[in-house]
């Protein structure tokens, strides 16, 4: 069988790419989480850069959370204006808010 590692080369593959853009559009779960967990989220970032916001949302809406968030972390500004721009995705950036009980005195 074909095995995943062959796509580790560099991180603009078109190899890598290929392989999300066909995940992706039949929306395989499994097939997504393998390539991500063999290329690490920043390669898979790289990867989803130059495809379309369609694309990269089918590929983000299949990933679990935490995955996604990781993934989201390093996809560049222009790739995450065209994920805005798809209906129904909106990228919300997470902060960190620190709360702290108040005291009365």
């Amino acid at each position: 069988m074909f095995r995943l590692n062959l796509f580790r080369s560099a991180p603009h593959n078109n190899a890598l790419q290929d392989a999300l853009r066909l995940a992706a559009s039949r929306q395989r779960q499994g097939y997504l989480l393998e390539l991500l967990q063999s290329h690490g989220a920043r390669e898979f970032a790289y990867a989803l850069n130059d495809l379309s916001g369609r694309t990269i949302e089918n590929a983000l809406s299949t990933l679990p959370t935490v995955e996604r968030s990781q993934v989201l972390k390093h996809l560049s500004r222009r790739a995450k204006a065209r994920l805005n721009d798809v209906e129904g995705f909106r990228y919300q950036p997470t902060h960190a808010v620190l709360t702290l009980p108040s005291f009365v005195m």
